[in-house]
């Protein structure tokens, strides 16, 4: 399934330019439509619920960033299961 931004942002409840930061922060994977529209997909959604479970444990957006580089949104979550179960 593909989502607009508006769409993503209401997935997540979040605001559509925290969305946009994320993906100038190169975070977050999309795609651009046909009217040069961000898309997002399964991939995004991934790496959105990584990235809000990231914030929520405390990591910062340079931690997420510097992640990203290396990660794939599996990892982050194993991260994130590693951290919950200290």
């Amino acid at each position: 399934m593909t989502y607009t931004i508006e769409e993503f942002a209401e997935k997540y409840d979040a605001d559509e330019e925290t969305i946009r930061y994320y993906t100038e922060l190169e975070i977050l994977p999309y795609s651009k439509g046909e009217e040069d529209d961000l898309l997002f997909d399964q991939e995004s959604c991934e790496w959105m619920e990584g990235i809000q479970s990231l914030l929520a444990i405390g990591a910062s957006l340079d931690d997420i960033q510097e992640f990203s580089s290396f990660s794939t949104p599996q990892y982050l979550r194993a991260l994130i299961e590693a951290k919950y179960k200290r």
